[in-house]
């Protein structure tokens, strides 16, 4: 595998092994598709809660579930759960993804609203031989968890209110509000898989932050689409108490052209 590096090129992993099975169920339940999955992550040369270094052997097994309702209703849903050894400590760590959304009746603007829970696990920070974090394998992060992009899918729970809609004919907005949760106050707030903040006892709470982001997406054309957003990180109690409580903005423009 290759693992990102921001400095220089970034570079494969030694003894680093990924393999997975994925499989699609469409006929099982009406409109609805089933996806279930199996991913193995095997790594070498990690060090487990008690400092000693051993393998790290993982096993992922999950299933995706999505359709639509009668009505203009429409949900989606994702559990995962992860098992195995790190370094001889043992892998017990879940994770879960819960939406629902309904398309109001009108043709022209087509305005949808839904409201999204995430949540992963998180390790108690103890020395038990229990390695609890989910881990959340080689994700793409952008606008899964909020156009920030800066959390990803381990100790946290974020819950996401949105509204989507057509402007002017082919203008696709939407606008939401989210809001971010340590799932274990024990364990540390991660951007980008790393541990950036973290609290002795849990006693900085667990609120991380409140974020609003909005965001317009036009095609002029079949294969030409320009997408702009902005988002805004307001820092909660636990952020106030572990960093310096500064706001995060992002602002992206992006133009992508099949040929």
């Amino acid at each position: 595998m290759v693992r990102p590096d921001g400095v220089q090129f970034d570079r494969t992993v030694p003894g680093e092994h990924f393999y997975g099975a994925y499989g699609t169920l469409g006929k099982v339940v009406r409109d609805a598709a089933i996806e279930p999955y199996v991913l193995w992550r095997l790594e070498h040369d990690v060090r487990c809660e008690r400092g000693v270094l051993g393998h790290w052997n993982e096993r992922t097994v999950g299933v995706r579930w999505s359709g639509k309702l009668p009505r203009g209703f429409d949900y989606g849903a994702e559990m995962a759960g992860q098992m195995g050894s790190y370094a001889g400590d043992r892998i017990r760590a879940l994770a879960g993804h819960w939406v629902i959304g309904h398309t109001l009746p009108d043709r022209k603007s087509k305005p949808r609203i839904y409201s999204e829970w995430n949540h992963a696990s998180g390790d108690d920070g103890l020395r038990d031989g229990v390695h609890g974090g989910f881990d959340p394998l080689f994700p793409s992060t952008h606008d899964k968890l909020g156009l920030t992009d800066l959390f990803t899918w381990v100790n946290l729970f974020h819950s996401r209110t949105g509204l989507e809609f057509l402007a002017l004919g082919r203008v696709k907005v939407g606008v939401a509000y989210n809001s971010y949760w340590l799932a274990n106050g024990h364990d540390g707030l991660y951007v980008g898989g790393r541990m950036i903040a973290r609290s002795e006892g849990g006693a900085a709470g667990r609120h991380v932050g409140q974020q609003g982001d909005v965001q317009a997406t036009w095609a002029p054309t079949r294969t030409t689409q320009l997408n702009v957003g902005y988002g805004r990180l307001f820092p909660g109690g636990f952020l106030d108490r572990t960093t310096q409580h500064v706001p995060y903005h992002i602002v992206f423009c992006n133009l992508a052209q099949r040929f």
